[in-house]
């Protein structure tokens, strides 16, 4: 029996562009809708989108040039920043189904709940000098601390702000579960080595690596399954992962060799185990789970 032939593996959907030859997918949720950025027709430009059911719905701007949804809830609504007309600033965005509502500059956000609450920078920071990078349904807020070098990641819940660890150097957390388990990475020391982490309970787990020295964990779901990318031997290249049963596995050994595809980062996971990754050519995948035969 091939030692791969015990996982769960994937059928692929390429997501289509907003007209150019690049689309980064950031986020999705457990319906299957994923947002990201797109660009537009001759590569100059790019703009949030919202996919779903096979379609891609151009998000427009806050009246500049670009846009990039990172982050979505389960009634669809996006939250990401945007170039601001008439100006050289970024500002926040909302998306609940018509124009994008402006949040202003000061408010960034990262993340957005069921309940629509948000976390991000500037006024959407649980404090001044946290950098809100997710939130999941209970209101609990994962990031790292900012200012004063070395920073570390951090879980914020009920006004209390707990220090999640390092394996050594500096730690940041990308992604929270409902059951309060973080993912990110963690520095050894500096520069490397880098490895994806899981918070869980006060403690801190280093997930490994696929042979290299460098490696993010983006998301999780409530299964505690995570995904990021890692690099492979010597830092040559980097791979997209998922971490269950306590294995690090290459996503690219879990889909059909056929494709001639190479995913190099996950950024997204969901309730059903489908998964959102990115390959180094610029296109986008939604990953869902095949029927075991």
């Amino acid at each position: 029996m091939h030692p791969m032939s015990r996982y769960t593996r994937y059928a692929i959907t390429r997501l289509r562009s907003l007209g150019g030859a690049r689309t980064t997918a950031w986020a999705l949720n457990n319906k299957g809708q994923v947002t990201g950025l797109s660009y537009l027709s001759g590569d100059n430009n790019y703009h949030a989108f919202l996919y779903t059911d096979g379609r891609m719905n151009d998000l427009g701007t806050l009246g500049g040039a670009n846009s990039s949804g990172v982050a979505i809830n389960d009634s669809g609504h996006v939250v990401g920043s945007s170039d601001v007309g008439g100006s050289s600033a970024r500002g926040g965005f909302l998306y609940k189904g018509g124009p994008m509502i402006d949040l202003g500059t000061d408010s960034v956000p990262n993340g957005i709940n069921d309940s629509g609450q948000m976390t991000g920078l500037g006024k959407l920071a649980p404090a001044p000098t946290l950098a809100g990078q997710a939130i999941n349904n209970l209101g609990q807020i994962a990031g790292f601390t900012e200012g004063a070098p070395p920073s570390h990641a951090f879980l914020f819940a009920n006004g209390v702000t707990t220090n999640l660890g390092t394996l050594g150097f500096t730690s940041q957390a990308a992604g929270v579960n409902d059951k309060g388990q973080a993912v990110g990475s963690s520095f050894v020391s500096f520069p490397a080595p880098e490895f994806p982490v899981l918070f869980t309970d006060g403690r801190i787990e280093n997930l490994g690596s696929l042979g290299g020295t460098r490696g993010v964990a983006r998301a999780i779901n409530n299964r505690g399954e995570v995904v990021g990318y890692s690099f492979i031997s010597e830092n040559a290249e980097e791979r997209a992962f998922l971490y269950r049963d306590h294995t690090l596995l290459d996503l690219n050994d879990l889909i059909d060799p056929e494709s001639r595809i190479t995913l190099e980062f996950a950024t997204g996971i969901n309730e059903a185990g489908q998964i959102v990754a990115n390959a180094g050519s610029g296109e986008s995948y939604l990953l869902t789970p095949a029927p075991k035969t």
